[in-house]
């Protein structure tokens, strides 16, 4: 790059500097800048005077607009800013432009260790103005000098910041007439907050964040302003592990705090609770503790965290349970209730140093998990159930790579053992005989083991495809492998071979190879083996209430194979799973869709069915899958006769999906004949799943006989399912059963036809006026269904009316409002009540109200529907 030529007003001595594009003079030291330097611009015009020490900015530094006017002046610490005023100038510049109102000719600045601690704008005369130009308050002389305006200009402030909005250490806020009113502390993305003014919250205890953080002036400062002198303090910190502070805070002499607590709004201590509980605002717990002041605290700590109160005024919460030795925690116990001695939830045991060392979080009512830290950084995870019996262990080292898995039977046996690190594996026998070796790769068993039956000569089994995780029991799956691969295929599995399952898509990317391999182990007829196949294969198949596509070829091997099995625990497993998948989670509704679409097929082909059901808007491996069932009925009319009531309820859930004659004829016989009650309520409640005929009407018939009030209810409702006609008596048992406080009767009663809708409303208005949260939703859209047929149209008739009055008169409907907003929305009602009860005045819902303020978590609106049941003319 060439030279330009050297300005006059340029000093001779000076040198280019091609990197800065500027002129440059000044003294070096070693041949670094050392001095002040001056920087000239190429056209001449003087652009900066800096001092330097050893190459790196340290002194004054002065920079010039290119009028000669100031631009900068700034003074410097070993390269960073300490001070700084920025001037405006209106002539054409290359320097720093502001941005800001151009009243405001200066802008006024101070840094801490790289960190903002103070800005000022300033007019033509110096005087101080806002961030909008507007005249400044004085600041109020009690007020440090160094406080600052706030962006908005409503309060004076001091504290470190940066330009992209980040706060660092303590920060106070005054008012504009100097009254202090909040405290902020900050360190990376954590803030806590003390505050005198009621719009804005507390949030945690700056004074131990301060202390936390080492910062002793932050601490000082606190403690000067009443931090530390709210009740409770020291044993505060004392919780938070800051000792020195909470034995400070325990000799503090008598002073305000802070914040004093409101008398009006402080909590009242229940009854229950021991007369040294003290409030702890910043935890919002009542605690009781010895704090000591040599030691620390000491002995058992109990902390309370109150949620509420019961029916009877007794107060709900949590109780923690803290023990301490040597001033430092030892253990630890949260429990779910207010109980010491009660449920618990979670345990924890620490070492003499404090150190968290052992984990245990319980999973009601029995199973627990339990996480060990080791003194050599590694770490070993239990899992057990009470009171304490350890089925499953796994070790990792420091760097978290996983050592051993170590699985237990009943009795605390060891029967299995994986040593991923080492690539291999064992099983024992009870007698802790080495019964099978092979491979391991991470927590699964791998390529070739060997199997080691007494007496007899080690057999080798490849178990690629199974997915074989460790379990206690793993050694009766690797005999069932050997004898899979050691059995000709059964004759209900032989076109299994020559499907090419890896067209099917899954929802979890099983991969192909293993699909025949688990129908063989599943068609073993063996509990171990048709739990884990199915285990291995059930989330591929279905999910969320959805098949996919690899379940319309699985699905029919499934109910081949069932129809071949006789172990009764086998049989029950794999009959719950096709239950599961063929009414989407044991839902009536949704069962009944599907049929109807089933029975829409214009043939018997797989691919009939499959159309007729994605035609529908289902997933077209469905019908494969009921196709199925057709062809299995009668597998499923047999079993229902099992005399195990899990194979029998299985099987009569099926006969109720199989779209077949025989299959309702058997549910007939089901319900007359001798069975358990369990047994005759679902055979009555699967016949609305098929045709009405004369004699699945009889059956209904006579069970609205039936002595068994259960019975009589399911079917009265299948009876409304399948709009048979003289309903009366069907409908009497509804009623009776919708006042004893049962929500299907009620929506069921919604499938009347209209003109007899009305007369049951009264009875819908009991029901709901009593409802409680957990039917309330049922009925509320039974009722509503009833007077809201057409929606919401028109002035109100009377009967609409009485609806939402009652609506109104049940605290339970609005308990969780997301839940009532559903229930209103589907009959385009107002979805708050502020809505409702102006729609009742005869005045427009307010719009405002209808989409703001704050919906409760609701538990999810399910419950029973009726949907796919009512008449085409009906919608």
């Amino acid at each position: 790059m060439s030279v330009p030529a050297r300005p006059e007003a340029v000093p001779p001595e000076a040198e280019y500097l091609a990197e800065r594009n500027q002129w440059a003079e000044g003294p070096r030291v070693d041949g670094k800048r050392h001095g002040r330097w001056r920087f000239w611009r190429t056209e001449g015009s003087l652009q900066e005077e800096t001092d330097y020490q050893q190459d790196v900015e340290h002194g004054r530094s002065v920079r010039y607009h290119p009028d000669g006017s100031l631009s900068v002046e700034e003074q410097i610490d070993q390269g960073r800013s300490v001070e700084l005023m920025l001037h405006r100038t209106d002539k054409p510049t290359d320097e720093l432009k502001l941005n800001l109102p151009s009243v405001i000719r200066r802008l006024h600045m101070r840094y801490e260790e790289g960190w903002q601690n103070f800005i000022q704008f300033l007019g033509d005369t110096g005087q101080p103005l806002t961030q909008a130009g507007e005249p400044a308050p004085t600041r109020p002389a009690h007020i440090p000098e160094g406080a600052y305006l706030t962006d908005t200009a409503d309060a004076w402030k001091t504290g470190l910041f940066n330009s992209q909005g980040a706060f660092k250490g303590l920060h106070r806020y005054w008012t504009l007439q100097g009254e202090l009113g909040v405290v902020r502390y900050h360190s990376g993305r954590r803030t806590t907050v003390g505050s005198r003014f009621p719009d804005v919250q507390p949030d945690g205890n700056p004074l131990l964040h301060a202390a936390a953080e080492g910062d002793t002036a932050a601490v000082e400062a606190l403690l000067s302003l009443g931090f530390g002198h709210e009740p409770g303090a020291a044993l505060h910190a004392a919780l938070e592990g800051q000792l020195e502070l909470a034995k400070r805070l325990l000799a503090l002499p008598p002073g305000e705090p802070f914040h004093p607590l409101d008398p009006n709004t402080r909590p009242e201590r229940p009854k229950q609770l021991p007369t040294e509980a003290v409030w702890v605002p910043a935890r919002k717990q009542w605690v009781a503790g010895r704090l000591d002041r040599e030691q620390g605290p000491v002995g058992t700590w109990k902390l309370w965290t109150l949620t509420g109160v019961d029916a009877d005024g007794a107060p709900r919460g949590r109780l923690q349970a803290v023990e301490y030795q040597g001033s430092r925690p030892r253990w630890q116990c949260d429990y779910r209730t207010l109980e010491e001695g009660g449920e618990k939830k979670e345990e924890a045991w620490f070492d003499e140093g404090g150190r968290r060392v052992r984990r245990r979080r319980y999973d009601p009512p029995e199973d627990f998990r339990e996480d060990e830290s080791l003194p050599s950084g590694g770490s070993i995870v239990r899992w057990g159930n009470l009171p304490e019996r350890i089925w499953r262990e796994e070790r990792s080292d420091a760097q978290d790579a996983l050592v051993s898995v170590r699985c237990f039977d009943d009795e605390g046996r060891l029967r299995t053992e994986l040593l991923p690190v080492e690539g291999r594996g064992r099983v024992f026998d009870a007698q802790g005989t080495v019964v099978a070796e092979g491979g391991a790769d991470g927590k699964q068993l791998s390529g070739r083991w060997t199997l080691h039956p007494a007496g007899a000569e080690g057999r080798e089994v490849d178990i690629s495809g199974f997915a074989l995780a460790a379990t206690a029991d793993v050694g009766t799956l690797l005999t069932l492998i050997h004898q899979v691969q050691a059995s000709p295929v059964p004759p209900f599995l032989e076109k299994a071979r020559d499907v090419k399952w890896e067209d099917f898509s899954s929802y979890f990317r099983i991969d192909p190879k293993r699909i025949f391999l688990l129908l063989r182990l599943i068609a073993l007829d063996h509990p171990a083996a048709v739990q884990h196949g199915v285990d291995a294969l059930g989330d591929d198949l279905y999910h969320q209430g959805t098949v996919s596509a690899l379940a319309g070829p699985v699905l029919p091997f499934l109910c081949a194979i069932a129809a071949n099995l006789e172990n009764e625990t086998a049989l029950g497993r794999l009959l719950s799973f096709l239950v599961e998948v063929g009414t989407r989670d044991h839902n009536l509704n949704a069962t009944n869709a599907l049929k109807k679409a089933f029975r829409q097929r214009k043939g018997n082909t797989p691919a009939q069915a499959a159309e007729a059901l994605e035609k529908a808007g289902f997933e077209p491996a469905h019908g494969h899958f009921l196709l199925a069932l057709v062809d299995t009925v009668e597998a499923w009319v047999r079993l229902a006769g099992h005399a195990n009531p899990t194979v029998s309820l299985a099987a009569t859930s099926l006969l109720g999906l199989t779209d077949d004659a025989r299959a309702a004829s058997a549910l007939c016989t089901r319900l007359e004949g001798p069975a358990s009650s369990e047994l005759h309520q679902a055979a009555a409640r699967r016949l609305s799943l098929h045709p009405a005929t004369d004699a699945l009407r009889a059956a209904l018939e006579r069970a609205l006989g039936s002595q068994d009030a259960f019975v009589r209810g399911e079917a009265a409702m299948s009876w409304l399912r399948l709009h048979l006609p003289e309903r009366d008596r069907a409908v009497a048992e509804l009623v009776a059963q919708m006042k004893a406080g049962h929500t299907e009767p009620a929506v069921v009663l919604t499938l009347l036809p209209a003109r007899e809708r009305v007369r049951h409303l009264g009875s819908l208005l009991q029901a709901l006026s009593e409802a409680d949260p957990g039917s309330v939703f049922g009925v509320a859209r039974a009722a509503l269904a009833v007077a809201f047929a057409q929606g919401a149209k028109g002035e109100l008739s009377s009967s609409q009316r009485e609806v939402l009055q009652t609506l109104l008169g049940n605290e339970s409907f609005w308990g969780l409002n997301v839940n009532a907003a559903a229930v209103l929305g589907e009959r385009g009602l107002p979805t708050r009540r502020t809505g409702v009860e102006a729609l009742l005045r005869g005045e427009a819902a307010d719009a405002a109200d209808e989409g703001g303020g704050i919906l409760t978590v609701a538990s999810g609106l399910g419950g029973p529907r009726v949907d796919s049941f009512r008449e085409e003319e009906e919608g």
